[in-house]
């Protein structure tokens, strides 16, 4: 529904007169929309203006010295040429530009705007513009009445006298120019419709462009996706083939490892076999009596502790020549070798870390203060009889091992003494 005759599209700079052209179409009766009366704060301008554009029957655009201004350029004229083109067919909105005093022509940039006829004011004053104006606003040729006079007109434009119909030649004047103004109309209109023509051309041409753009750019992407995708491919190869590489140096790292493992262990092993020689070259296996002690050493060595007690005996008897009677007395024991007795003593000793031997046994039974029963309970021994002879030694312990008590072996060798107690040994043998 249309409430405005006119939309007055204007450059803000331009405002004073516009708003002057404004108030003279008021005192004729015209109701145009102005953005400074129409649009108040808080209102949504592009909808306020569209909406203006759409309830007016034209649009008016004002071109001046001071150019277009942001708001009319962007939203005002694009929203009048968009509305132009909506109602054409219905030929029920029209579009006429206005140029303010000081501009003669419409500018070349704005080309499209001289498919409609122009209305030009030389000054603000210019009655035969504004009457163009009211012409055009009102769409139709009709006598313009001058508004009443105000103290504010001094220059109202004064209205055209009333043409006498009856006579011919003015008859003629007017059908000649209502002709003119039908011929105008139709080339204003074949030219609007070659800048229509021109301008689907030019969007067809701007459409197939962008076309190609897209397609450019889809090429464009896949070519770049393929490129990405063989750079990932590629990279996922490197990546493959130095898991590989790592996995061949991990692979050769611990063969070199396990390599050296085996020759560290092969020259520990070897070191412990020249250890062992040497210990066993280091041994004082010296004998006054021309006993062999290696097996005693080996056994000993071998932690075979039952085997080396009764080996004990076995060499001591031989030392002291009393195999057949099977055991010592008193006069053997007092002239037993010191070397051989030193060399039995020394290997029990250093084979069972300084826990057996019979300077062990000696050491306690020194601690104990030479008491018996205390040796004998220090070193898990039990005795039924105060003497060896005839009476009857045996051991708490079961364990032949390190975890037995200090001194407990050697144990085997006591059995065999006949005549003389313990201390009796000890002392008869200070060397120990």
């Amino acid at each position: 529904m249309e409430k405005f005759d006119v939309f007055l599209a204007h450059n803000s700079l331009d405002k004073p007169e516009v708003i002057a052209i404004a108030k003279k179409l008021k005192r004729y009766n015209l109701n145009p929309w102005l953005d400074r009366e129409q649009i108040f704060p808080g209102d949504n301008i592009h909808e306020a203006v569209f909406q203006g554009i759409s309830q007016s029957k034209v649009g008016a655009f004002f071109i001046s010295q001071n150019g277009l201004g942001t708001f009319q350029e962007n939203l005002e004229l694009g929203g009048i040429i968009q509305f132009f083109l909506k109602k054409r067919k219905e030929q029920s909105f029209r579009v006429i530009p206005i140029l303010l005093p000081g501009v003669s022509d419409i500018p070349e940039n704005f080309f499209y705007l001289r498919q409609w006829a122009w209305i030009k004011f030389t000054s603000l004053d210019d009655p035969a513009a504004l009457e163009e104006l009211i012409r055009g606003i009102r769409g139709r040729v009709t006598e313009i009445k001058a508004p009443p006079e105000t103290p504010e007109t001094t220059s109202i434009i004064q209205p055209t006298p009333t043409k006498i119909p009856e006579q011919q030649s003015n008859t003629d004047e007017e059908a000649e120019r209502i002709r003119q103004q039908q011929e105008e109309a139709e080339r204003l209109q074949r030219k609007q419709e070659k800048v229509e023509r021109l301008l689907a051309a030019e969007n067809r041409r701007q459409q197939e462009v962008e076309k190609l753009r897209q397609q450019e750019e889809a090429e464009r992407l896949q070519r770049e996706q393929e490129e990405a995708e063989k750079i990932a491919e590629l990279e996922a190869a490197a990546e493959r083939e130095r898991q590989q590489e790592a996995a061949k140096q991990e692979r050769e790292r611990v063969k070199r490892m396990g390599l050296r493992l085996l020759r560290l262990q092969q020259e520990q092993e070897e070191a412990e076999r020249l250890q062992r020689q040497r210990e066993q070259e280091n041994d004082d296996l010296s004998s006054d009596k021309g006993v062999d002690y290696k097996r005693l050493r080996d056994l000993l060595k071998a932690r075979r502790w039952k085997e080396a007690d009764q080996e004990t005996l076995a060499v001591m008897l031989k030392v002291a020549n009393r195999e057949k009677q099977g055991w010592l007395d008193t006069a053997s024991i007092t002239i037993f070798p010191c070397n051989d007795l030193r060399t039995i003593d020394q290997l029990w000793v250093k084979y069972s870390n300084g826990r057996y031997g019979f300077s062990v046994q000696k050491k306690i039974w020194l601690e104990v203060g030479k008491n018996e029963d205390a040796f004998y309970a220090r070193i898990a021994w039990q005795i039924t009889a105060k003497w060896f002879f005839g009476g009857n030694l045996s051991s708490r312990s079961r364990n032949l091992d390190l975890t037995a008590p200090e001194g407990y072996l050697p144990f085997g060798m006591w059995w065999v003494i006949g005549g003389c107690r313990i201390w009796d040994l000890f002392s008869l043998r200070p060397d120990l």
